[in-house]
């Protein structure tokens, strides 16, 4: 059983921390969120080097790539900018998932704007998707490019390939090493 003390410190964790997901999501949710700038301030910056967290930073966010970083009392948002104090909260890298089986089950929503957005609101901004038929995987990373979904930068390697009678509805069956020659595609 936990303490109250320890339950009331994870508590505020997960507050922070849901906190800056939902501003972010809702910033790339804008309609031109690719064209907008977002300034995050006074957040302390984890970038993943083994080098301790950097207090007091700044961020500066244009077309989806950091063009600024620096103390916050040296850099500053631009007029324009969307702006979320980050203070007492952390900025990390993205995270990649790099083995994903988005459609895998029956127990999965099949509707990327169900799935996808959950990848991004845990940290999540590219995965490597595996056992994807190419109609659908076509269509989803038509729409990645263009940025229609929100959702993690996706790189997609094909279908599953399984026995004869597959286990899992996204896998192509495959008897022999023609059947695996032509799946593979």
């Amino acid at each position: 059983m936990q303490s109250r003390a320890s339950t009331s410190i994870n508590t505020q964790i997960g507050s922070r921390l849901l906190a800056v997901c939902l501003a972010m999501v809702a910033f790339m949710g804008a309609a031109d969120a690719s064209a907008a700038t977002l300034a995050i301030t006074h957040v302390s910056i984890v970038d993943a080097t083994g080098t301790p967290p950097q207090a007091d930073m700044t961020a500066v966010v244009k077309d989806g790539r950091i063009v600024e970083l620096g103390k916050s009392d040296a850099v500053h948002a631009p007029a324009d900018a969307v702006t979320v104090n980050g203070s007492g909260k952390y900025l990390i890298p993205g995270l990649w998932d790099m083995h994903v089986h988005e459609v895998f089950g029956d127990w999965l929503p099949r509707n990327e704007k169900v799935v996808l957005p959950l990848f991004v609101a845990n940290g999540i901004t590219g995965v490597r998707e595996h056992g994807r038929r190419s109609g659908r995987a076509q269509g989803v990373a038509r729409a990645d490019r263009g940025r229609q979904l929100l959702g993690p930068r996706m790189i997609i390697a094909g279908p599953m390939l399984d026995g004869p009678i597959p286990r899992f509805p996204s896998s192509a069956p495959v008897a022999n090493a023609a059947d695996g020659r032509k799946g593979g595609r």
